[in-house]
């Protein structure tokens, strides 16, 4: 009878039994030893990423936007917009997607910006625009530049350049030195797609035709510029075999002087042979400025470079410096030959990125001795302390293998995220010491 009146007690294990539930946070109750090592996990391959991303201003973007430019120097915009822009319009409305064409006309050049609608797949409509392009390239202008097509990527912009000036060197060759022996040289940087050049003169061989001279010899100006184009060209001059090898020929036809120039032979009306140096004058001389560049007061020349669209900024930059500074350290840049960086876009970016850095971290130290002062304890604030690094590492984590880059917005959101973080630990706090203190 006594046995059957007997009820169990319920001791503390078996309270404590109900309150252990599942899930990660009963689970990291009951293993600290392996928690501990998870945290240090976290810690160490956090610390291995954060030293790897990639750093750049902004994250990766493709706008869904297709640019097209043809180039015909000299010629009036009026003339410009019934020769090329129209049909230029004509061709590429009926593009796929397109919800908007913008066209503007200079003298001697036409663009037209196509836009599409959000979600587009930008090389696919590229692909469109160029099909839609080659359909009118027979209509254009024979004196006009083949007309381009391309992405529309502000990020694509010049990210770095570099003013080149010379006290004993002309404009003319300071700009060749530049342009076909340091050009080659950053183009094989890692990163680089493009290297562009501004500023100085640009050699310019000038035919000066005498039109009085011209009509005597019974000649048009078409004849001597047909002439010139077909004696300035290499041709095949076939096979020379043997038993044992064959060997491919080819006459040396382009000019390599200016004297092979003032050597060409026209044929005039009535059969005669007659040098050009007879109806024009051949002078070795620069072509029109329409650029101009400045180092401290004296002419240069401005080398600006363009970077891959999936290259990272930072790293793109560093390498062009490395490489320049090697060319001088190793004597291929001349002495009197000074350079000046103009434009770095990567101190931008770190001052940038440090002003947020910075900022998070200020921030976040200011939480913590909120913390400190309202909880009036040590222990919950190292608490509260250790969770903002060690979720900030895990981020950089996802961060890596997702293949993110540290940027402004990335970095203001882990600022944002900080903030979150801190709300969160302690309301979590709070709840577990109100839970003990009625247990």
């Amino acid at each position: 009878m006594s046995e059957e009146l007997r009820e169990p007690t319920g001791g503390a294990g078996d309270g404590a039994d109900q309150r252990v539930g599942g899930g990660i946070s009963s689970w990291s109750i009951r293993r600290p030893i392996g928690t501990i090592m998870l945290t240090a996990t976290l810690l160490i391959l956090g610390g291995l990423f954060v030293g790897r991303l990639p750093v750049d201003l902004l994250p990766q973007i493709q706008y869904p936007t297709v640019r097209v430019q043809v180039s015909n120097p000299g010629v009036e915009p009026v003339v410009l917009e019934e020769t090329i822009a129209k049909p230029l319009e004509a061709a590429l409305a009926v593009t796929e997607r397109l919800t908007r064409m913008e066209t503007d006309v200079r003298e001697g050049q036409v663009g037209v910006t196509l836009n599409f609608a959000l979600g587009t797949n930008v090389d696919f409509a590229l692909q469109d625009a160029a099909k839609n392009l080659e359909r009118i390239r027979a209509r254009m202008p024979e004196e006009a530049d083949p007309p381009t097509i391309n992405k529309f990527d502000p990020s694509q912009q010049p990210i770095y350049s570099v003013g080149f000036s010379s006290t004993v060197r002309d404009r003319i060759s300071l700009r060749l030195w530049v342009d076909q022996r340091l050009r080659p040289q950053l183009l094989s940087v890692p990163g680089v797609a493009a290297v562009e050049i501004s500023g100085g003169l640009v050699r310019e061989i000038q035919v000066e035709v005498d039109q009085e001279r011209l009509r005597t010899h019974g000649l048009s100006l078409s004849q001597v510029i047909s002439t010139i184009r077909n004696e300035n060209q290499d041709i095949a001059a076939g096979r020379v075999s043997s038993e044992t090898r064959e060997i491919t020929g080819k006459t040396a036809g382009k000019f390599r002087s200016v004297d092979d120039i003032r050597g060409i032979l026209l044929t005039s009306s009535t059969g005669s042979r007659i040098a050009l140096t007879q109806i024009a004058t051949i002078r070795d001389t620069s072509a029109e400025q329409r650029s101009w560049a400045r180092l401290d007061g004296a002419p240069a020349v401005r080398l600006s470079i363009r970077k891959q669209p999936d290259a990272n900024t930072v790293e793109v930059i560093d390498g062009v410096e490395r490489a320049i500074t090697k060319l001088q350290t190793s004597g291929f840049v001349p002495e009197d030959i000074k350079h000046a960086v103009t434009f770095d876009q990567s101190g931008f970016i770190r001052d940038a990125l440090s002003s947020v850095k910075d900022a998070a971290l200020g921030g976040a130290l200011l939480a913590m001795i909120v913390v400190l002062l309202f909880l009036k304890s040590l222990r919950k604030t190292f608490i509260i302390g250790v969770s903002i690094p060690l979720a900030i590492l895990a981020t950089f984590i996802a961060m890596g293998f997702g293949g993110l880059t540290l940027n402004v917005m990335s970095l203001g959101g882990l600022a944002l995220g900080t903030g979150i973080l801190l709300d969160n630990a302690i309301v979590m706090l709070e709840n577990i010491y109100r839970r003990r203190e009625q247990d």
